[in-house]
């Protein structure tokens, strides 16, 4: 398939995205800007596809060093421990961050409302738990350093 068929340019593709009603009606030319009106006006795939990949990889990252705190299968004897490594020396909840950078990946690469709404709550919502485990670090080890911010270094 040619670039010009994802891009509105065939026919059968436009009348798909435009639906049932109206398919017969106007020139060819009238219905093929027809279907461009739908595309965005700026096209946002490969920053998307940028940001979805740096934040799948730094989530995974951040997951494998939290992983690692536990690698003596769980029967460690002094309980939690404060992460390190990676970002964890600047915010409590790195990973969540990456999270949410691939959120609004996925939300570049669809240019759809919904993607960009579950991005959004997705973002409202881990910001609130980083928020919370910050405050419970804080009050949970003596030595947690103040300057680790919740979610965005040197932030908040």
């Amino acid at each position: 398939m040619a670039i010009s068929e994802f891009r509105g340019d065939n026919m059968a593709y436009s009348k798909f995205w435009r639906g049932r009603g109206g398919q017969g009606q106007g020139t060819k030319q009238q219905q093929q800007q027809g279907s461009r009106a739908l595309l965005p006006r700026v096209d946002l795939l490969y920053p998307g596809v940028l940001a979805f990949a740096a934040g799948l990889a730094g989530n995974f990252y951040h997951h494998l060093l939290l992983s690692r705190l536990r690698a003596g299968g769980g029967n460690d004897k002094k309980g939690y421990k404060i992460p390190t490594g990676g970002l964890f020396g600047l915010v409590t909840c790195p990973h969540y961050l990456f999270e949410i950078l691939a959120f609004f990946g996925f939300a570049m690469i669809s240019q759809t409302l919904y993607a960009l709404t579950v991005a959004g709550g997705t973002a409202a919502y881990l910001a609130g738990r980083s928020c919370a485990t910050r405050k419970w670090h804080a009050s949970k080890f003596d030595e947690f350093p103040s300057r680790i911010k919740a979610l965005v270094p040197y932030v908040w």
